[in-house]
């Protein structure tokens, strides 16, 4: 199982600034992801994505939809399984130059 303190805390995208979140979706869903750092209002000002890498917890699923896309939703049965499914998207996304660790 992947310890959340072993994830950055913050990965820069396209020259913006993203942090690791936690929250429940719309849909009452637990969801890991890394958020805009500037906000829902400044993202859309900038025309950039608010949530990226995104892991929702969907107990009835059977295997995850996984993918490398930046901007794609994966859903996962656990939490263990969706900090699993992050740490694999980040290596792959920083191994590929697609986003760094932002210090």
């Amino acid at each position: 199982m992947i310890n959340i303190d072993s994830l950055p805390k913050s990965i820069e995208y396209n020259g913006e600034v993203y942090m690791l979140d936690m929250h429940v979706t719309m849909w009452n869903k637990l969801c890991i992801s890394y958020k805009y750092s500037g906000g829902p209002k400044r993202a859309m000002e900038k025309k950039v994505e608010y949530f990226i890498l995104s892991q929702v917890v969907e107990p009835d699923r059977v295997s995850p939809n996984y993918t490398d896309e930046i901007t794609g939703i994966v859903d996962v049965k656990t939490w263990e399984l969706a900090f699993s499914v992050l740490s694999a998207r980040l290596n792959t996304a920083f191994a590929d130059g697609r986003v760094k660790i932002y210090k």
